[in-house]
């Protein structure tokens, strides 16, 4: 500390400000990269599984509703059918734009290989879904109701049971994430807290050294000074520190010295 104490005032109100600029600045990158980290989870959270989530529900309720045209199709009539296979065109166009919205969502190759099987899976339902309805169409409806408890039945159930494994995957990585964004905060706070506390605490410490620095041998400096106009030649001041301030009381002591002096040769 005493290497502190000899610098200039100057130097001393430099270092200091310089010490607590430093310190705020960190505890400003500190904050602005843990941020940036909460940003990350919940960015990934809004545009990867919280859409993932989303567009298997979709495919799924458009899956739901192409069975169910399916059976309106093999119970319809003749004058229903080209409505419902107009509606069943719109539905294959529909679950081709889902497929390509979630392969956009910046998949693993863990995810992309899951989510290829399930396409799979979906195009093999399909296959079977298109020979009833042309079964259908052929008015074989017996051989189309069949059809529809054979391949058809269990491509859709197994299609089923990869959707749910895919959206609770999504759901486990949404939560990992939201738990990433917690931890992050929590531990941003304390950190951010901390650093907070020990930059007011240096600063207040700096700021009340140099007070100190400054004020006592200026203190001293009066009293002496007063002394010496009251015509007492005896005073002396302690010199604590090479700076201005020192410099100053070791002037004060030569002077008086030398006052002293003068007035006992007259």
């Amino acid at each position: 500390m005493k290497w502190f104490m000899n610098r200039k005032i100057a130097t001393k109100l430099l270092l200091s400000f310089v010490t607590v600029l430093g310190l705020m600045s960190a505890l400003g990158l500190f904050a602005v990269y843990q941020m940036d980290k909460v940003n990350d989870a919940a960015t990934e959270i809004a545009h990867k599984w919280e859409p993932g989530i989303r567009i298997s529900l979709m495919l799924e309720r458009t899956l739901v509703r192409v069975r169910s045209t399916e059976f309106q199709h093999i119970l319809g009539n003749e004058e229903t059918m080209a409505t419902l296979e107009k509606a069943l065109s719109e539905r294959y166009a529909e679950f081709a734009s889902l497929q390509a919205q979630y392969r956009q969502l910046g998949l693993s190759a863990e995810e992309a290989s899951a989510f290829d099987q399930l396409s799979k899976t979906l195009a093999a339902y399909l296959v079977e879904h298109k020979k009833i309805i042309a079964l259908s169409r052929d008015n074989h409806k017996d051989d189309a109701l069949a059809l529809t408890k054979g391949d058809s039945l269990k491509a859709y159930r197994a299609i089923e049971k990869q959707f749910a494994t895919l959206r609770q995957a999504n759901i486990d990585r949404k939560e990992e994430a939201n738990t990433r964004a917690d931890q992050v905060f929590e531990s941003s706070q304390r950190w951010i807290i901390g650093l907070l506390v020990a930059g007011i605490l240096i600063g207040l410490a700096l700021a009340i050294a140099i007070a100190r620095v400054v004020s006592h041998p200026l203190a001293e400096a009066l009293t002496l000074a007063r002394r010496v106009a009251a015509n007492d030649l005896s005073g002396q001041v302690s010199v604590r520190s090479r700076d201005e301030t020192g410099q100053l009381m070791q002037a004060l002591n030569d002077m008086t010295a030398s006052l002293g002096s003068m007035v006992g040769e007259v």
